[in-house]
């Protein structure tokens, strides 16, 4: 059996918290796992990000599976590799609201 997977994107500001919170909703409904990405040029960037919300989603959603996924993002070509899925990265939907400027992890 295939494990299924919700992916949202995070950058510490409130829209992200609601498209997180959304996201878990999602998850849970769903039986999936949640994968939380932050895209950045640096991947220590990410950690402080990641952990807050993979802290908001244990305190909100406590059974819910989710795992922060750090991406390096490479945003002079629009594309970021995650550490899940180092050899598939596509690129952002131009003008995505959730992803500006960025990618796409899945």
């Amino acid at each position: 059996m295939t494990t299924r997977h919700v992916t949202v994107g995070v950058d510490g500001s409130l829209v992200a918290v609601r498209a997180l919170d959304r996201a878990c909703e999602e998850a849970a409904l769903r039986g999936a796992v949640l994968d939380i990405v932050y895209a950045v040029p640096d991947l220590e960037e990410a950690g402080p990000v990641l952990a807050s919300a993979a802290a908001r989603v244990r305190d909100r959603h406590p059974g819910l599976r989710s795992r922060p996924v750090p991406s390096r993002a490479d945003l002079s070509r629009r594309r970021c590799v995650t550490a899940a899925t180092p050899s598939s990265p596509w690129s952002a939907p131009a003008g995505s609201a959730a992803w500006p400027d960025c990618c796409w992890a899945r």
